[in-house]
């Protein structure tokens, strides 16, 4: 899934909403304790959590996958909000499925 389809989504929400922007983002807030932007990142920490626990797919691929512009700052993301590395998470994960 293309984290675009996200984000338009997020997008049309708000503005069936009739809300404005700073409202949408304010109710949001409240609601899932998170800007619109940072549930987006967190919707594609989760994506990438997945895809790298059931394929053997390259962390970078993963990275541009989920829409990050380059796997380091992918990496400084998921650690920032996993505390763990992609690399460790993936080691963890993986191959506990094998």
């Amino acid at each position: 899934m293309k984290i675009f389809k996200i984000l338009i989504f997020l997008m049309g929400v708000q503005s069936i909403s009739a809300q404005s922007p700073s409202a949408f983002s304010e109710r949001m807030k409240m609601e899932t304790g998170l800007s619109p932007i940072n549930f987006l990142i967190k919707i594609r920490i989760n994506i990438a959590m997945n895809l790298m626990a059931h394929f053997n797919y390259k962390i970078g691929d993963i990275a541009y996958e989920t829409g990050f512009y380059s796997p380091q700052h992918f990496s400084l993301t998921f650690k920032k909000m996993t505390g763990v590395s992609p690399h460790k998470y993936r080691k963890t994960y993986y191959e506990k499925q094998l």
